[in-house]
């Protein structure tokens, strides 16, 4: 059962939502600006640094968490449906993703959609990537991170590695990923009336915009429908009660099919993209500590290390270890 805080959460979403979303939702350049003065409640974690980095097409920022390892990084896309979301609006997750990981991380503001539509906001995470590499990150020591949109993107990015042959990433996390922009799902209709974060209707219009004449089930375009096979271990945390449930529940089955690693923690009642809220909400921490030791545990794996035991937690957030079975696919509730 979902917290008081964030039933509380919740409540103000749905108000949010038929005061101000709606009547900003067609227009992309006012929404923007509303969700980034909305963001400045999210301030960053304490004892996280920051620094603002200029990329070539696209401003960059830095976190280095006091309790950090520095060879170690975490790549975040965020989430906004390819058109929405920024540097402001997501940092505070970046920053607290990194301090869980206990590792840097770096958040990138890609280009959007309808100004730039895909391929713009793959070639930017590619290029983030490949500064990394740059820097003098090993691969088997980056991690990728997104939520929402931004999870579809890192799925993509994964992809798009694979395709041109650079070295995988040890892992990647995903928050409430889209990765199916035809709403297939039977979530897209059934949570519907009690996701007040996801418009599906809205979306449509917004997914034609991002996949620029593109079919929206290209795997580019909605890696659901791509050639999942040998991609890193991948952790997706979703709620049951949002529109995208479906998008991360098939996502998970479909990496167990390409025999790839995966495993889902499905929570019950929870707002799409919760964790951005860890500040109020318990739920929010429980969730990116696991997050958080996902990624550490994965790194180490990749580096030849033992793992730091770790203690279970009260959701059953059970993950694969150096033994895991790449089939192995399982629904933690």
């Amino acid at each position: 059962m979902p917290s008081l805080s964030h039933t509380f959460l919740r409540i103000s979403a749905e108000n949010m939502s038929r005061s101000i979303l709606n009547t900003k939702q067609d227009n992309i350049p006012a929404l923007r600006n509303w969700l980034d003065l909305s963001a400045s409640a999210l301030t960053l974690p304490r004892g996280v640094q920051s620094e603002m980095v200029e990329m070539d097409q696209y401003p960059a920022e830095w976190f280095t968490p006091k309790k950090c390892r520095t060879d170690r990084v975490i790549l975040f896309l965020h989430g906004g449906g390819f058109s929405v979301g920024s540097l402001i609006t997501h940092r505070a997750l970046a920053a607290k993703v990194a301090q869980q990981a206990e590792c840097k991380s770096l958040i990138i503001n890609y280009r959007k959609s309808p100004e730039h539509p895909f391929p713009a906001a793959q070639e930017d995470a590619l290029h983030a990537y490949r500064f990394l590499l740059s820097e003098g990150f090993d691969s088997s020591q980056i991690a990728l991170c997104g939520d929402s949109a931004g999870g579809g993107l890192c799925m993509t990015l994964l992809l798009k590695l694979k395709e041109l042959g650079i070295a995988m990433p040890a892992a990647a996390v995903l928050f409430s990923p889209w990765v199916d922009l035809t709403f297939s799902g039977e979530s897209a209709d059934q949570n519907q009336p009690r996701d007040p974060i996801v418009k599906v209707d809205h979306l449509r219009d917004w997914a034609d915009s991002y996949a620029n004449g593109l079919p929206l089930d290209h795997p580019m375009i909605s890696p659901l429908f791509g050639d999942l096979s040998d991609l890193p271990p991948i952790l997706i945390q979703a709620s049951d009660a949002e529109v995208l449930t479906d998008d991360a529940v098939r996502l998970g089955r479909n990496l167990a099919r390409a025999h790839s690693p995966s495993h889902l923690q499905l929570y019950p009642g929870l707002l799409h993209v919760w964790q951005l809220f860890w500040r109020y909400t318990p739920e929010a921490n429980e969730a990116l500590e696991h997050a958080g030791t996902f990624v550490r545990k994965k790194m180490d794996h990749a580096q030849g290390q033992t793992p730091t035991p770790q203690p279970p937690t009260s959701a059953d957030n059970r993950d694969n270890d150096e033994g895991e079975t790449p089939s192995d696919f399982r629904i933690a509730v």
